[in-house]
């Protein structure tokens, strides 16, 4: 890749850094315009490189930056503000047309600044952004009669993709976890220039059990065996932007896995080396954090000593309340209440495991809930109860209100939030509301406090 040569760093960088406090400093997506005309050449990438000039170090205290992509005080993460930088690194994928020619020196390439920096987005450090969609993938393979959403009509307001998933066996094979057609659909995505993040992991904590209870001791053999195959993976499906660890939790009938955090702290120090350009989070469902700080019978991870190796945390509330006539209007995931998992028990919860709001990422339903255990995600959503609402008077539903709520949620305890299934939430418009995706849009509209989307009775319970 070619260098190019700028000259002019505009200040809204300062600012967007300024604005964090935050111990790691990841790739940020930036748009170059070319001086003169303004025109956009194209979206690139800035690397902080070599140098991180920080505010409030004492004693000139050692601050080195791993891997060009993110910033790490040596034995322990140190909080601080950017305030100056070495801009060595400043490239884009395609740089023709980069170079100005002087009419009036006979072709010389000027040797005045050709471009300024702004950045894309100032919502989050991790390359998730505020507004992360996860995608149902190949629909008409799943859902009979329902066909494929063009990843082009996709919100363009969506940060990043996140694709479900990846599963690893205790033999280290690594294979899509629903189906191998599902490979064509994350090419798809990961064409788009957007981020695409992967849910990777085991089928459950006893396995995950089995794989890292040696790496404490054996210096991550097992690890490193297991990186083989997702190195092969990563190497076929090229530009995913970083995976989402899963299946961490204990199970009904799992066993205290002692020393579960210096296991897990091995594999997480391979998974990096391994790969030193990938971003690592780690899923956490809500309803588990809840149940494990109030009922913690045994002892489970202790993030304060895995935090310097994961940029995110997802807290998921996918399946966080069963259906009920208490959630038919409202939703499965209310923000406070008499029930046993609220949003703000969860995050009350989270508050014990001293992880900081920037790194946390809220992920919510999109579509209604049902306590029918046959039911397909397929089904059970806005446009089949806008179309055909007689037969939904047991489903649990949001309202725009709700969702609207939970945008504002994250954006106050949060980085960012996640939907699940954007493309199944009313991809057509069936409901007449002023956008498909309604849910989606009510959400960010919280977020941003605004109110660009108007009430969409379609979508009410009859």
């Amino acid at each position: 890749m070619e260098q190019i040569n700028i000259l002019q760093i505009n200040v809204l960088l300062n600012e967007y850094f300024l604005k964090k406090n935050t111990a790691i400093v990841n790739v940020l997506p930036i748009f170059v315009l070319e001086n003169n005309t303004n025109e956009i050449l194209s979206e690139t990438v800035f690397h902080l490189d070599n140098n991180c000039v920080s505010q409030g170090v004492e004693n000139d205290e050692e601050i080195m930056c791993l891997n060009n992509e993110y910033c790490q005080k040596r034995s322990k993460l140190h909080h601080f503000h950017p305030i100056q930088y070495h801009i060595l690194n400043l490239r884009k994928r395609h740089t023709d047309g980069l170079t100005r020619r002087n009419s009036n020196s006979g072709g010389d390439d000027e040797k005045s600044p050709i471009a300024t920096v702004y950045p894309r987005f100032v919502t989050s450090v991790t390359g998730l952004g505020s507004a992360a969609c996860t995608c149902f993938g190949s629909i008409s393979r799943v859902c009979v009669g329902q066909f494929d959403v063009p990843i082009n009509q996709l919100p363009n307001q969506c940060t990043a993709y996140i694709f479900n998933g990846l599963t690893v066996d205790i033999t280290y094979h690594v294979s899509d976890t629903f189906s191998q057609t599902d490979q064509a659909y994350l090419d798809m995505l990961l064409k788009t220039g957007t981020p695409v993040f992967v849910y990777y992991g085991h089928i459950s904590e006893q396995e995950w059990s089995q794989v890292l209870a040696c790496d404490a001791g054996c210096s991550g053999v097992n690890a490193k065996d297991e990186m083989v195959g997702l190195k092969a993976y990563l190497n076929e499906h090229k530009g995913i932007t970083g995976l989402i660890l899963t299946g961490f939790e204990y199970g009904a009938t799992s066993e205290e896995f002692c020393h579960y955090t210096d296991n897990l702290k091995i594999y997480l120090e391979v998974l990096n080396k391994t790969f030193p350009g990938l971003e690592i989070g780690i899923n956490i469902p809500a309803n588990f954090i809840i149940d494990n700080y109030k009922n913690a019978n045994v002892e489970w991870l202790n993030f304060k000593d895995i935090d310097a190796f994961v940029e995110f945390y997802v807290v998921s509330f996918i399946d966080f309340n069963q259906c009920s006539s208490a959630f038919y209007v409202g939703g499965t995931v209310p923000w406070n209440g008499d029930s046993d998992y609220t949003i703000e028990k969860a995050l009350s919860a989270l508050q014990k495991s001293n992880i900081s709001k920037n790194k946390i990422h809220l992920k919510f339903p999109l579509n209604p809930t049902t306590n029918d255990p046959d039911a397909s995600s397929c089904y059970i959503t806005f446009q089949k109860l806008c179309t055909n609402s007689s037969d939904t008077s047991d489903w649990c539903v949001d309202t725009e209100e709700t969702f609207r709520e939970k945008g504002r949620i994250s954006k106050k305890y949060a980085a960012g939030f996640i939907v699940d299934n954007i493309d199944l939430n009313d991809p057509q418009g069936c409901c007449h509301c002023d956008n498909p995706f309604p849910s989606f849009y009510y959400i960010l509209d919280g977020w941003n406090e605004n109110l660009t989307q108007k009430d969409c009775p379609l979508m009410h319970k009859k």
